[in-house]
């Protein structure tokens, strides 16, 4: 393949997002008048849709100009008519060539497309857990707080120990971002989020237990 024919299959990949917007201009071009919007529908036997997306992919390539009487072909300039002239050339002369050009340049596109969604859904999986994991320390400290602040209006002490549970559960949450956001392969804090759990469920049990007695 000659430096030539690569230098129109780009303007191609670059023009045409289908075959469909190739063959509209090749209709345009072949009689230079304002063709209206029905008669590209009859003429390339395609749907509205189909033809008004390729309509708009060669009017943002600078091929192509619409106004109220119609569609034109319209090139902005010498270069672009004489690519264009090419590119009518090439699809004469080898077809598969050109369409396997444009539908390689619309599949690297989705390609592309997916690659940036899966990139974004990349990140929003690293950042959820974080989150969760924040989200949670801040609910215990606010229930430890709120609990605290009972105990000290009411005077009933359970209320007390239900305020020591979640005290070492926001701590536990703490000790969870740290271990597993802020310090992933540093430090192991496993040990002691076990304390920490352990030591939240012991101090409501021993609440339970002792105010039980007491009563």
């Amino acid at each position: 393949m000659s430096s030539s024919d690569e230098d129109v299959l780009r303007f191609i990949a670059a023009t045409f997002p289908s075959v469909w917007a190739l063959e509209l201009l090749l209709a345009l071009k072949r009689e230079l008048r304002p063709w209206t919007h029905d008669e590209l529908v009859a003429t390339l036997r395609a749907s509205d849709l189909v033809v008004s997306k390729a309509l708009d992919a060669l009017v943002a390539a600078g091929v192509a100009s619409v106004d109220e009487q119609g569609a034109v072909y319209l090139p902005v300039n010498a270069d672009v008519a004489s690519s264009v002239e090419e590119v009518e050339q090439l699809y004469r002369s080898r077809p598969n060539k050109v369409r396997r050009a444009i539908i390689s340049a619309a599949t690297s596109g989705a390609a592309a497309f997916a690659d940036a969604f899966k990139l974004r859904k990349d990140r929003v999986t690293e950042i959820f857990p974080a989150t969760v994991y924040v989200l949670c320390f801040l609910t215990s400290a606010a229930c430890a707080w709120l609990l605290g602040r009972s105990y000290a209006r009411s005077g009933t002490r359970l209320l007390l120990w239900s305020s020591i549970c979640f005290a070492f559960l926001a701590a536990n949450n703490l000790a969870l971002v740290f271990d597993l956001v802020v310090w992933p392969e540093d430090i192991d804090l496993r040990i002691v989020r076990l304390w920490l759990a352990l030591a939240a469920v012991l101090s409501l049990l021993w609440g339970f237990v002792w105010d039980g007695e007491k009563e």
